[in-house]
């Protein structure tokens, strides 16, 4: 199904599961598919081609530089983000994280 970007785009500024499942109820589309071929499209892309946001290595390292620590809270796998932090350099500016992968 050939649905443009900018419908899809405002449907999963909410969340990604929000997303699908209006684009599901849009298309008459499996929400189930539609998660599953969106997950692979996702996991397919390469660390290093999802650089961070202009300016968040500096201002995170500007933290770590006065004693402070920085945090994440992300949708993504624990293995995912280790992966994108290294990518970039950016693993020990992080003290921790919560993941989808944590309660």
């Amino acid at each position: 199904h050939d649905t443009p970007p900018q419908i899809i785009l405002p449907l999963c500024r909410t969340s990604t599961d929000s997303g699908i499942r209006a684009l599901a109820d849009r298309t008459g589309l499996d929400p189930a598919l539609l998660a599953a071929h969106f997950t692979a499209a996702y996991e397919s892309v390469a660390p290093q081609a999802q650089p961070p946001f202009p300016g968040a290595r500096e201002l995170c390292a500007h933290i770590v530089e006065r004693g402070g620590g920085n945090f994440i809270v992300t949708h993504r796998s624990r293995a995912s983000l280790v992966q994108l932090l290294q990518a970039h350099g950016m693993l020990s500016y992080f003290a921790g994280w919560i993941t989808k992968d944590d309660p």
